[in-house]
């Protein structure tokens, strides 16, 4: 289970970055946030990173994505933060 998320959060992921998909990063925004409340906090963003193949640094890279995205600083990523940060990540 937690594998197919984080695959279907990768591949929603590199859809956004090849194309500036919007509903790609709307979908991966959604496996992300895992309480579904319009935020993803770093405990959330852990949880998926943890899935993929560097889940020995989820904590990690969960921190360095938080530290390019959360421009309001409050905490969590909204989808506009989240999108921001993600292209930011892949040097767009």
């Amino acid at each position: 289970m937690a594998e197919a998320r984080w695959e279907a959060y990768r591949e929603n992921l590199q859809k956004y970055i090849d194309s500036r998909d919007e509903a790609a990063l709307k979908a991966a925004f959604a496996l992300a946030d895992s309480d579904a409340n319009g935020e993803v906090t770093k405990e959330e963003l852990v949880g998926i990173l943890a899935a993929g193949p560097n889940a020995g640094q989820a904590q990690d890279l969960a921190d360095r994505m938080f530290a390019l995205g959360d421009a309001d600083g409050n905490g969590s990523l909204d989808e506009e933060e989240f999108g921001a940060m993600v292209l930011q990540l892949s040097g767009l």
